[in-house]
């Protein structure tokens, strides 16, 4: 029994004596690692900008310049904090921001070295950005050529300039993630900020597992829309295969493009087959950027009259009909199935050449009757509001459907099968005006014209049985 007693004093004098071995190896670890963590805090950082500079280069393939007031923290974790500095893409002189407090986050490893210290991130905080063209294609570069670290944007302006340094756009990052996923072998972006007034997310994603292919994703709030878009390199043809789906309110766009430093070819539209989707859209055609000519067809579907027009003059009016002598091209514009109870197809070709705006083969199908077509189109204002005006020649293939359809007496009935009148539109208040029907094509004065407004049909059945009168009594 003897052997099972243990004497108490000696073993507290064990316990005290181990808890003690514990408590200073603790106390020695514990102090081992402040001090070395602390020990970038002895270095003499005014001759180190020159080397910070060359590792920026090298992991993050920035140009970093005018260093200034470097100081040391290990707090939270270790990290230099530099009181000033701007930076630029590499290869380029121009900086495209000056920051402040701009943070390196840096790894535990080596900080007994300052010229083997590793930087492991960079975070910029408040930061005002000047991006021109130039600096926007420095950055494509950058994100499709560079393999280099995380870099961390935070609540910062984005200025979008042109080449004489006026604003053309602002926009504000709330959270800027630049950074390669090394475990799924992908470079990734993150924003999520404001354009334009309202807030939009924005993901785009690279594989390093298949060459040549990204991803995107662009969603906007208010109006909510969303684009997806993939893109892949074909180095053979020496293209890119894209193709993107715009969606918003009711509508869905799905584009299939290839383009190249040459050119933009959008090839066909894929067909919606989810029926929720009123509304289809297509586009295809080519656009050649040097020199800059298009030459594009647009397709629309089961959209009001009334809207199109505003849409299209009101953008005109606002550029008052000139544009850019650069910006030369032909826009073909069909909308089909129109939410309109007298017409159904409207077809626009519209010019842009020598800095004008003109309208070529504008026309207008009216159900089971003939079509309608339009020249000398132009916008005006009058009395503050915006008015369209044109010469309209109306071709009547279905004869019998027109007398029926506007009560047209046999008596004021007419072989006839073109007539011609004056059509004005008031597009801020939908309002449409008719006047002086004739059968030659012929343009008179304009002053002396008494037009009458379209209210509703029977208005204009009203209208068009008595001027088909007239024209009878001539």
């Amino acid at each position: 029994m003897n052997f099972f007693i243990i004497d108490k004093k000696e073993l507290i004098e064990k316990i005290n004596t181990n808890s003690f071995k514990y408590i200073i190896s603790t106390i020695i670890i514990f102090f081992s690692v402040v001090i070395y963590l602390s020990l970038p805090s002895f270095y003499n950082y005014e001759k180190f900008d020159n080397n910070l500079k060359k590792k920026l280069a090298k992991e993050f393939k920035l140009n970093f310049k005018n260093i200034n007031g470097i100081k040391y923290s290990f707090f939270p974790r270790p990290h230099f904090i530099v009181e000033k500095a701007s930076f630029g893409f590499l290869n380029q002189e121009k900086e495209i921001a000056e920051i402040n407090k701009l943070r390196l986050n840096l790894s535990i490893k080596n900080l007994n070295k300052l010229d083997r210290m590793e930087i492991t991130k960079i975070i910029i905080k408040k930061g005002n950005f000047n991006i021109t063209s130039k600096e926007l294609r420095g950055f494509i570069k950058h994100m499709n050529s560079n393999i280099h670290k995380p870099i961390s944007i935070k609540n910062s302006n984005f200025f979008l300039k042109n080449q004489a340094g006026d604003i053309l756009s602002i926009s504000n990052s709330k959270s800027f993630e630049y950074l390669i996923d090394k475990k799924n072998k992908e470079k990734k972006l993150y924003i999520i900020g404001n354009l334009f007034g309202t807030n939009i997310k924005y993901n785009w994603n690279k594989s390093y597992n298949q060459f040549g292919k990204t991803e995107s994703k662009l969603t906007f709030d208010s109006p909510n829309i969303e684009i997806l878009s993939n893109f892949k390199k074909n180095l053979d043809n020496d293209y890119v295969l894209a193709n993107s789906k715009i969606t918003f309110l009711n509508n869905i766009i799905n584009l299939v493009y290839k383009f190249n430093k040459n050119s933009i070819e959008f090839l066909q539209e894929t067909s919606q087959k989810n029926q929720n989707f009123k509304n289809k859209i297509k586009l295809k055609g080519i656009i050649d950027l040097n020199p800059f000519f298009f030459d594009l067809n647009i397709n629309l579907a089961n959209l009001k009259l009334e809207n199109i027009l505003q849409v299209i003059f009101f953008n005109l009016n606002r550029l008052d009909n000139k544009v850019h002598s650069n910006f030369n091209g032909n826009l073909k514009l069909e909308l089909n199935k129109l939410d309109n109870r007298l017409f159904e197809n409207l077809n626009f070709i519209i010019n842009f050449s020598e800095n004008k705006i003109k309208f070529e083969d504008t026309s207008i199908d009216v159900k089971n009757i003939g079509k309608i077509y339009f020249n000398n189109i132009k916008s005006l204002e009058k009395d503050d509001k915006l008015y369209l005006k044109a010469n309209a020649k109306i071709d009547i293939n279905n004869k019998k459907q027109f007398f029926q359809r506007f009560l047209i007496s046999k008596k004021d009935r007419s072989l006839v099968k073109e007539i011609y009148a004056n059509i004005e539109i008031n597009l801020d208040e939908n309002k449409y005006y008719l006047s002086n029907f004739y059968f030659k094509d012929t343009i008179k004065d304009e002053i002396d014209m008494d037009y009458s407004e379209i209210a509703n049909f029977q208005k204009l059945t009203v209208l068009v049985r008595q001027e088909l009168s007239n024209l009878m009594k001539e």
